[in-house]
């Protein structure tokens, strides 16, 4: 059995439900079929990896076309999904004086509660896992307000999804990234599990990689430019607000032992993608407690709102389930000494 693809091969290569344009740099042949190492073009080597034949594709007009095409009809979902929530939370807001002054956060239409109250009844689907107390190793079931059941839909909603009122700055996560920042909770709060520190691809790393894909389109100069100082502004706003704002209890110890005792490392440097996906629930707050004329909020809005569709577009290849590891007994025994 002969390899289909060539060492230095440039190919087209499925990462989650696109198609990305990559090169074959490694071949090696395990049993009865073929791997390859795969560097994804214009993206760092960190997200090299080795994949079989079933992932990759000749680079032909045809399969270039259906690239184009798995893009457009992603990128076209995203927009219709945006569209229909800014739709639906119209139609709310004419009825609640508070529509407007609440934090974007990765919960979906819901009715203001004090931030500690009882725990939500859960349904089966990991993507729907959320609590505001992560002392709680399970959600509670909340008492039903009357006799009669009620089916209700569970809206994502982790422990930094506090409501704060009074912002100008109002950022919400794409619906697939609310599930995403649910399953981290999850992790972490019920399994027990740790992010990988220091991470393989890091807070930097991604948004260096999102400057530079902003340099690949065709916005202006001038518009790159301002992203690319909001964005590397967020990594500092990153680096200010993990230690005391990012973190679940369980992590507590991992920050003090691979980064605050450390003292020359900056967390965006050894952090990663969840952690990341934590601050943009927060970012409304951040932003508007600062001081920016109205053109600049709405220049911010903008840019946060591209670079959460660019983080949901590319999402299989910022969040995956090998980013975690099961914390021993005895990292836990240790980490609730500090409490």
């Amino acid at each position: 059995m002969n390899p289909k693809y060539k060492v230095e091969e440039k190919v087209l290569c499925y990462h989650g439900p696109l198609l990305y344009e990559a090169k074959c740099t490694k071949m090696k042949k395990t049993g009865n079929h073929f791997e390859y190492h795969i560097h994804y073009q214009g993206w760092n080597k960190n997200w090299d990896e080795w994949v079989d034949e079933s992932r990759m594709l000749k680079q032909t007009a045809e399969n270039f076309e259906k690239q184009k095409r798995l893009l457009n009809s992603h990128m076209a979902q995203a927009k219709a999904n945006k569209k229909a929530k800014k739709e639906r939370k119209g139609t709310k807001g004419g009825s609640d004086s508070n529509s407007n002054s609440r934090a974007s956060t990765p919960v979906g239409e819901r009715t203001t509660v004090p931030v500690r109250q009882n725990k939500r009844s859960l349904g089966d689907d990991e993507r729907s896992t959320s609590s505001r107390d992560e002392e709680v190793p399970q959600p509670v079931k909340e008492t039903a307000p009357s006799k009669k059941k009620v089916k209700k839909e569970v809206q994502p909603d982790p422990a930094f999804a506090d409501e704060v009122d009074g912002l100008k700055v109002n950022i919400e996560l794409p619906t697939e990234l609310k599930y995403i920042l649910c399953r981290d909770w999850d992790n972490v709060v019920n399994k027990k599990r740790l992010f990988n520190i220091p991470a393989k691809v890091t807070v930097n790393h991604i948004i260096e990689q999102y400057i530079s894909h902003l340099s690949s389109t065709e916005s202006k100069l001038a518009k790159k430019s301002i992203g690319a100082e909001i964005l590397r502004g967020f990594g500092e706003y990153f680096n200010v607000a993990l230690g005391s704002q990012l973190l679940y209890n369980l992590e507590k110890l991992q920050y003090k032992e691979d980064c605050e005792s450390k003292g020359v490392v900056q967390p965006c440097d050894i952090y990663g993608s969840s952690h990341l996906l934590r601050l943009m629930v927060k970012v409304g707050e951040y932003v508007s407690a600062s001081r920016f004329s109205e053109h600049d909020f709405k220049v911010i809005e903008e840019q946060l709102e591209d670079f959460l569709l660019y983080l949901d577009t590319n999402k299989s290849m910022f969040f995956q389930k090998k980013n975690y590891h099961r914390a021993t007994q005895e990292y836990i025994h240790r980490n609730s000494k500090l409490f």
